[in-house]
């Protein structure tokens, strides 16, 4: 986001913050469900990172792409902290 920002300039503001939200959501999203919620809304950002390129989708898409591996990836367990 801050790309956006300093390609853009101040004008980018508001569309600066409709992303941070959006990412703020989708962090939220994925820390409080499931595999297969995971999974399907990491392959739904992809092309919804493309259908909002004039709204600054594409700055993102690396980011939907590496949510999207993220998701495939078998999750290791945490070591015991005791």
């Amino acid at each position: 986001m801050l790309v956006i920002l300093v390609l853009e300039g101040t004008d980018s503001l508001p569309l600066v913050g409709f992303w941070l939200v959006a990412s703020i959501g989708v962090g939220w999203i994925w820390r409080t469900s499931g595999r297969v919620i995971r999974v399907g809304l990491s392959v739904a950002l992809i092309p919804a990172c493309v259908l909002s390129a004039f709204e600054g989708g594409l700055f993102l898409l690396p980011a939907a792409f590496a949510l999207a591996g993220s998701s495939f990836a078998p999750r290791k367990r945490r070591a015991s902290s005791r």
